[in-house]
């Protein structure tokens, strides 16, 4: 048994380009005559798919996922998520990730907390007297909790430490100080206009 490689080679031949391109290599091996035909339509540009830049409009399949392999974000059953490339709309890496890509590409990720919600601040702990709540279900870790802040705005935490006096809501993104790890998949592509 044969095993039998096609491979593109470039022509040294001084024939000038037009007779080139519509002229058929012959390709002999043994007692097999292949003929290998030029596409008409082969350019390089042609044959490249569209790669996204800055300011695309794209649409991303992806699975978000923690360092031990816990999903927390899927775009699955809700459809791709769709953003201008490159234009700040996203986490640094995931956005860095898509330029670049040509649609039905695939690539997974690893980002460091600099790439995605940075490290904890640490003075983004609110520590507030158990007598400041607000009577009814007792406080718990992990348990969300709205904190008021000073200019009256209201911000969204998470309990992290419960004792006889005071709970401390860490008001960090949830995804603070985490190593992410995403699977992408490139599903559209709208190229920016010029």
């Amino acid at each position: 048994m044969i095993a039998l490689f096609v491979m593109s080679l470039g022509c040294t031949s001084m024939k000038n380009d037009d007779q080139q391109e519509n002229q058929a290599q012959e390709i002999r091996i043994g007692d097999n005559n292949l003929q290998a035909q030029p596409d008409a339509n082969a350019t390089p540009q042609a044959q490249e798919k569209p790669r996204a830049e800055k300011g695309d409009r794209v649409s991303v399949d992806y699975n978000g996922f923690l360092e031990d392999g816990t999903l927390f974000d899927s775009s699955e059953g809700r459809g791709p998520l769709e953003f201008d490339a490159g234009m700040g709309q996203m986490i640094k890496g995931f956005d860095d990730a898509v330029i670049g890509m040509a649609v039905g590409e695939e690539k997974e990720i690893t980002l460091q907390p600099s790439e995605a919600y940075g490290e904890e601040n640490p003075n983004l702990f609110a520590v507030v007297p158990r007598s400041e709540l607000p009577g009814g279900e007792e406080p718990r870790v992990g348990f969300k909790a709205s904190v008021t802040l000073q200019d009256g705005s209201h911000r969204m935490g998470v309990i992290s430490a419960v004792n006889d006096e005071n709970i401390t809501i860490n008001l960090n993104h949830p995804l603070a100080g985490k190593v992410l790890k995403f699977k992408l998949k490139l599903v559209d592509l709208q190229k920016k206009s010029a």
